[in-house]
């Protein structure tokens, strides 16, 4: 009685997921002590928001385009994605240079040295600069620019040759790094490298493609087993988590340093994508299980925050920069305790979340409000 509804194409599961990114995002990047780690991890997990944000994305925009591409072919699913991508090109560089103006002249911490403006501003039209906040986005654009190739590949039914393909890339960015700076060497895009982020993207977009497909194959799996292979599997990853600096001492040299950060992020290492692929699968097969008493009780917070993620995701960079500004001139001696900080982070996720749920960014953007979908209540799965 507690199980997920269907309500048409749309899966809200996702975007209950999504929202919860969204609100692990907005408590550690205003960052400071406070009681909601035990919720967000401090970026100290196995998994955090980033990669739950990059798979997300690439499974909703084949959820979304797959019809698309199946209807009328190849060069319409270009121009869409293109058409998608040179508006997060818009919004990366609009966000760039809005965020560095503000954060200069409030005095936040994030800004940085810029030399000579002119050629940081030539610098993040042509995307050769990025920025502290800003890089996902320049991922995101170049990511959807790509998606028609993988695309192309999924209807022709070789999948397999896509995620062989993408998995190379990320393999040969492990190995050198220095010689896979795609599509091109960007400065300050370290936290989010496309030969290695491309990998979550295309899994996202495979699995996503092939939904139907796999819904049936799984559903056969039965529910106890696949929470105990999930649960074995999570404990499993936290244990070598734990002993990964041992079993590097133990290993030694290049190979030894390696395992040792085997699940260091910003690398997208191997620890990082099983952590990934099992956390989703598990917070996944909860809510479908007891969709109903937790989108009761949180639903009106994750679902708002997970269908307008990227509203959520431009208006909590501003809450970093004021916060960031405000505990500058308070002085580390007057810093927040973690009472009043979590206060803080939960006053800027309320802030955000009222922003977007009673329609002010929509109407500062000037376009027509999206409403919060709610479950049906016929039909399970």
């Amino acid at each position: 009685m507690w199980r997920y509804a269907v309500s048409g194409r749309r899966d809200l599961r996702l975007d209950f997921i999504r929202g919860y990114c969204v609100f692990m995002m907005v408590v550690d990047h205003i960052g400071g002590p406070s009681w909601l780690y035990f919720l967000t991890g401090n970026n100290r997990y196995i998994v955090s928001a980033a990669e739950g944000f990059v798979f997300i994305s690439g499974m909703v925009l084949a959820l979304v385009y797959r019809p698309t591409v199946e209807r009328l072919g190849f060069e319409e699913i270009c121009i869409r994605a293109f058409s998608r991508a040179f508006q997060l090109y818009l919004l990366f560089v609009g966000l760039t240079f809005a965020m560095v103006g503000l954060a200069l002249a409030i005095g936040s911490p994030i800004s940085f040295p810029l030399g000579n403006p002119v050629e940081w501003a030539i610098g993040v039209v042509t995307l050769r600069q990025s920025a502290y906040l800003t890089d996902v986005l320049l991922f995101y654009t170049f990511a959807v620019a790509a998606a028609p190739l993988p695309f192309l590949f999924f209807r022709r039914g070789h999948t397999r040759a896509v995620l062989l393909g993408s998995g190379l890339l990320w393999a040969a960015y492990q190995w050198r790094p220095d010689l896979m700076e795609l599509p091109w060497p960007i400065e300050r895009q370290d936290a989010f490298p496309f030969a290695a982020w491309q990998l979550l993207f295309v899994l996202g977009m495979a699995i996503g493609y092939h939904e139907p497909t796999l819904r049936r194959v799984l559903g056969r799996i039965p529910t106890l087993v696949a929470a105990s292979g999930l649960l074995g599997a999570l404990a499993i990853l936290l244990a070598l988590n734990r002993f990964a600096s041992r079993l590097g001492q133990l290993v030694g040299g290049p190979l030894g340093t390696y395992l040792a950060e085997m699940f260091y992020k910003f690398d997208v290492r191997p620890g990082r994508v099983l952590a990934l692929l099992v956390v989703f699968a598990l917070f996944y097969l909860v809510l479908t299980l007891f969709w109903k008493p937790i989108h009761a009780a949180f639903g009106w917070l994750f679902l708002t925050l997970g269908q307008h993620a990227l509203d959520a995701y431009s208006l909590h960079i501003f809450c970093v920069l004021v916060v960031g500004a405000a505990r500058v001139r308070l002085g580390p001696e007057d810093a927040f305790s973690i009472g009043p900080n979590t206060v803080l982070q939960l006053a800027c996720l309320l802030l955000i979340w009222a922003l977007i749920r009673f329609g002010a960014i929509d109407w500062v953007m000037g376009r027509e409000r999206a409403p919060t979908r709610a479950p049906a209540a016929a039909g399970t799965r």
